[in-house]
């Protein structure tokens, strides 16, 4: 019987092992699905969230113009936009592209904010 209980601890570690369940803190890798987008960031992508209107469409167009400046890059913009996904008219984290960047980047206002030179680049 201890054998057996044993023998399922070991096997029970090796599983979490393997799963990932080190303590380990991965922010600041080379991921960007793991990098925090910066306060200015997060802030604009709230705003936007919250101020948001569809009958409003020249707002929201100041609303995307200013997450694309407030952000450094497109995956600082897409983490933040992850946060809150209201902000890009999705429903869920997972639903998060750059339809929206595709969108914005091209208007002559947008184009030379950091999102969108990040954007082109890639």
């Amino acid at each position: 019987m201890r054998t057996a209980l044993t023998m399922t601890l070991a096997l029970a570690a090796m599983v979490l092992t393997a799963c990932g369940g080190d303590d380990e803190d991965d922010r600041g890798s080379s991921d960007p699905t793991n990098s925090a987008p910066g306060q200015a960031c997060v802030e604009s992508m709230r705003t936007m969230d919250v101020e948001a209107d569809g009958d409003d469409p020249d707002g929201y167009e100041d609303l995307v113009s200013n997450t694309l400046d407030a952000c450094g890059d497109v995956d600082e913009w897409l983490a933040a936009a992850r946060l809150y996904p209201g902000a890009v008219a999705v429903t869920s984290a997972e639903f998060v592209d750059t339809i929206t960047l595709d969108a914005a980047c091209p208007r002559p206002l947008n184009g030379n904010t950091p999102v969108c030179r990040s954007h082109t680049a890639k």
